[in-house]
């Protein structure tokens, strides 16, 4: 449990201190999501935010995760990096909600089908599956 607290901590701190430079970044590129059809937002948004949290979920992931031990976790990388392009490519591009449905699928198949589950923290009023790796310990 003490590995997933890390884990969150590392994550939060890089991302802390990767957003307010990313933002500065999206503005000396003049990097903005427009508000359209599909946005919610009536101003302009900085864009690719999820670059800033993918970056640090994935460090943080690979620095407390125990990868020698756990050989599927190359598989749930490769699930995640496939979700964050989709949305990177989909702020570029817009892309077709099917095709980005697609692409959710293939990567959460990816995940199921290696035999990985992740268990959250104990919640009464939820229903948990059974864990079959814990890739923290």
């Amino acid at each position: 449990m003490t590995s997933v607290v890390l884990s969150f901590i590392i994550a939060f701190a890089i991302c802390y201190a990767v957003v307010p430079m990313w933002i500065k970044s999206c503005t000396k590129w003049n990097l903005f999501e427009k508000g359209g059809e599909r946005k919610h937002h009536v101003r302009r948004i900085p864009s690719m935010g999820g670059l800033a949290i993918f970056a640090s979920v994935s460090v943080s992931f690979l620095t407390v995760a125990d990868c020698a031990n756990h050989p599927e976790i190359k598989f749930l990388m490769a699930s995640s990096t496939a979700l964050f392009f989709t949305g990177f490519f989909d702020d570029l591009l817009d892309i077709n909600a099917l095709k980005k449905l697609f692409i959710q699928i293939i990567a959460a198949c990816i995940v199921v089908s290696n035999g990985i589950s992740l268990m959250l923290p104990k919640l009464y009023l939820v229903y948990q599956p059974y864990l079959h790796h814990s890739i923290f310990y």
